[in-house]
């Protein structure tokens, strides 16, 4: 398992040397970066909290697809940034770590 911050390099070292590794996408790193296009974070905030405290594979499908409909509304950049990463955000939800 790699924890990695969206590096496209770090992406593909990863998968060379481990090719069966799951990668989780930090989480931090990517509350930053979409606040980054936004005027107000509380929501965000809010969102990223209960993405990083829900528990399995459905729950943290539903956590991401809620901070999708959030960011839809909000900004295009922002939205086109979340859903790059996609499900890597929730791998440790996937495994139910």
């Amino acid at each position: 398992m790699c924890v990695e911050d969206g590096s496209k390099a770090l992406r593909t070292a990863v998968q060379a040397y481990w090719p069966n590794a799951e990668i989780q996408r930090c989480l931090v790193h990517k509350e930053r970066n979409l606040r980054g296009y936004l005027r107000h974070w509380g929501k965000l905030a809010r969102l990223m909290k209960r993405m990083r405290q829900v528990e399995g594979a459905e729950a943290g499908r539903e956590a991401l697809a809620d901070l999708d409909r959030f960011l839809e509304t909000k900004n295009a950049a922002a939205l086109e940034s979340l859903r790059e990463a996609g499900e890597s955000l929730i791998t440790l939800h996937k495994l139910n770590v």
